[in-house]
């Protein structure tokens, strides 16, 4: 069997609501030579026999299940490393695409010989979707500024097509935060031809159950470090390229550096025992709180 022409990959987790719409909107596509690639990353919902049962249903769909949860960054790479295609779409699984929209880019990275064919994108919350224009621009300092050092949905590996070799030595960091902006700073300075489309084919369902949108402490501290760790990697390989000054990348670079700063959960977890603390003594009894430390706190501590 030939090779197909696009490799599509979609890593799944806990997505069974939305899974089936995604995969049915791929199937749906007025462009056939593709394969697509679900990677389930060990999911605890239905998601896994949701995969199973489109790759019985269509051969073009493969199917892996993950042994370990490795995030969404590397069960990108697991598909990666066994697509066949010349091109690869990456596909979120709570997203979903417009028909015609692997014709449409497939067809312009063809005509021109282009690398990577970059596309907007809908934004679909509560109903209603809201158009997201990619920032692109044929100067590279400014795509690095906009798609690594600013907040736009246009850093996202789904809003383009790629040339498969594109991806060959570029590194997929674990899954914390900011990943896909250091995998496309590689990308770009490893791209001689790209394109963009002014249109809209990618869907972007904002899931209110995603990790991203949980706000526990120990998951903002897992996004904290992954945001610190890829920005890291991402000064790194600028200052391998470009040197030590970065000057080229100001303000938005110092901007980032701030950010990151702010974004330390231990910072919020302390201000918010000092105004608990403040509010405990100011409302509670001199008296009872030294009850409370005697035959409570004083307890715990010694093992009373």
């Amino acid at each position: 069997m030939e090779n197909p022409k696009v490799s599509i990959i979609v890593p799944v987790y806990n997505t069974e609501k939305y899974l089936r719409k995604c995969i049915n909107s791929i199937l749906a596509q007025t462009f056939t030579d593709f394969e697509c690639i679900l990677v389930d990353d060990c999911s605890n919902d239905n998601s896994p026999a949701i995969c199973d049962e489109y790759s019985v249903k269509d051969n073009r769909v493969k199917c892996i299940h993950n042994k370990d949860n490795m995030g969404s960054s590397l069960s990108r790479k697991i598909g990666l490393d066994v697509s066949r295609g010349e091109y690869i779409q990456f596909i979120d699984s709570d997203d979903w695409i417009e028909n015609d929209m692997i014709e449409k880019v497939y067809e312009k990275a063809v005509s021109g010989n282009y690398d990577v064919v970059f596309c907007d994108a809908y934004i679909d919350e509560l109903g209603v979707s809201v158009y997201d224009k990619t920032p692109f621009e044929d100067d590279i300092i400014k795509n690095i500024k906009q798609f690594v050092f600013c907040n736009s949905m246009g850093v996202g590996l789904p809003f383009r097509l790629t040339r498969r070799s594109i991806y060959d030595d570029v590194i997929f960091p674990n899954e914390g935060y900011a990943e896909d902006r250091y995998i496309t700073l590689q990308v770009l300075h490893k791209v001689k031809k790209s394109a963009y489309m002014n249109s809209a084919f990618y869907h972007v369902y904002e899931n209110p159950n995603s990790q991203i949108r949980d706000t526990s402490m120990k998951m903002e501290m897992h996004r904290y470090r992954g945001l610190k760790d890829n920005y890291k990697y991402i000064t790194a390989f600028l200052e391998k390229i470009y040197g030590s000054n970065l000057d080229i990348f100001e303000p938005e670079l110092s901007n980032v550096i701030i950010y990151i700063k702010d974004k330390n959960p231990r910072i919020f977890r302390c201000i918010d025992r000092k105004i608990i603390k403040n509010i405990y003594r100011a409302i509670t009894p001199k008296s009872i709180r030294k009850i409370i430390w005697e035959k409570i706190i004083w307890g715990k501590r010694h093992k009373l």
